[in-house]
């Protein structure tokens, strides 16, 4: 279970569905040897980052967040040091075999900004908010790009993605106020209180105004809008309910509630696609 924690499996099964919906909406159906090399790839990355990412925060944690695998004592640095080299080592043999060098590369960057998010980009307001937003975009990019080719239904999917991330990477950076004040700067910490709220409800707005271009437009199938936002929803409780549970890790039994959905949610979208 700790592992599963460390790994943040939920947000790899919803990149795994990601890369799936990619692959689909190529300009041509994948082969066997493509499918495995991307799915490879975007689990071994995020799950690289993943890991990265709390390694990096293990002193942070120590004190907002104990009950994490790394600083409670159920996961030792030594086997998240392991754990995060077999990740690389699935991302890069997935890179491998990906069909051509503008797919590799692509492919590259994205593990590099995995990295470059904890290191740097974590501490910059809005910035690394951003940059995990791209990231998730990106490996629908990747899976398209390494079918053949990306069309405008694959960049109007993106568009629609990096948003509805960006949502919800802001809402959990709000959520962790109470314990990102003590250590580092992030948009939450370095605005008010008001502002931090209003920027998020002009997010959501930002979220509609794209899925319902995008639905208007045609551009992208309705059951595949539906089926991206059934993740967000449970989220946006969860940033609603974290904004008045106000203990230090942002995680009151309200809020616990809403983040308990998240994998129902994912059920509901594997099962519409």
């Amino acid at each position: 279970m700790a592992v599963v924690q460390l790994l943040r499996f939920e947000n790899v099964l919803f990149v795994v569905l990601l890369a799936w919906i990619g692959l689909g909406v190529g300009d041509a159906p994948p082969d066997a040897r493509t499918a495995i090399a991307v799915i490879a790839t975007v689990v071994g990355t995020l799950a690289a980052g993943n890991v990265v990412n709390d390694l990096v925060d293990e002193e942070l944690d120590r004190v907002g967040k104990p009950g994490r695998p790394l600083p409670s004592g159920r996961v030792s640095r030594r086997f998240a040091g392991q754990l995060l080299a077999m990740s690389v080592a699935v991302a890069l043999a997935g890179i491998v075999i990906l069909p051509n060098m503008l797919v590799r590369t692509v492919a590259v960057g994205m593990l590099a900004l995995a990295f470059l998010y904890s290191v740097v980009l974590k501490s910059v307001p809005l910035v690394g908010n951003l940059g995990v937003a791209l990231e998730v975009a990106l490996v629908l990019g990747l899976a398209a790009l390494a079918t053949g080719g990306v069309t405008p239904e694959v960049g109007a999917l993106a568009l629609v993605i990096f948003v509805s991330y960006l949502v919800y990477e802001y809402a959990k950076t709000a959520r962790d106020r109470w314990h990102d004040v003590l250590f580092v700067k992030t948009a939450a910490t370095a605005w008010r209180g008001s502002l931090v709220w209003r920027f998020f409800v002009g997010l959501l707005v930002l979220d509609a105004v794209v899925l319902s271009a995008a639905a208007v437009s045609g551009s992208v199938e309705g059951r595949v809008l539906v089926a991206l936002a059934l993740p967000v929803l449970p989220f946006v409780w969860f940033a609603m309910a974290s904004r008045h549970e106000k203990n230090l890790d942002g995680i009151g039994p309200t809020a616990q509630a809403a983040k308990l959905l998240f994998v129902p949610a994912l059920g509901a979208m594997a099962l519409w696609l």
